[in-house]
């Protein structure tokens, strides 16, 4: 056996542990994810220039409803519903 696939080995199973994890997780978005697509369904019908940027979006949850999340999660989360 080569040393090689032995560690190839070692590296699936200590992703699938990650990606078994993740998916347990809970998001940071629970609760905010009906503002944010409220925000997105009203903007439809604006100009594409005159729409919400993600980061424009991260801090009206920051100011508004004073979120704690970061902004890739943000970011994902509106790229998913754009």
């Amino acid at each position: 056996m080569s040393p090689l696939r032995g560690s190839t080995r070692r590296w699936r199973t200590s992703r699938q542990r990650c990606l078994r994890n993740r998916e347990a997780r809970h998001s940071s978005l629970e609760g905010f994810g009906r503002f944010i697509d409220e925000m997105l369904g009203q903007e439809r019908s604006c100009w594409r220039k005159q729409r919400h940027s993600t980061v424009r979006i991260l801090d009206r949850l920051r100011n508004d409803h004073s979120f704690k999340g970061s902004f890739p999660t943000v970011q994902r989360y509106v790229k998913e519903k754009r």
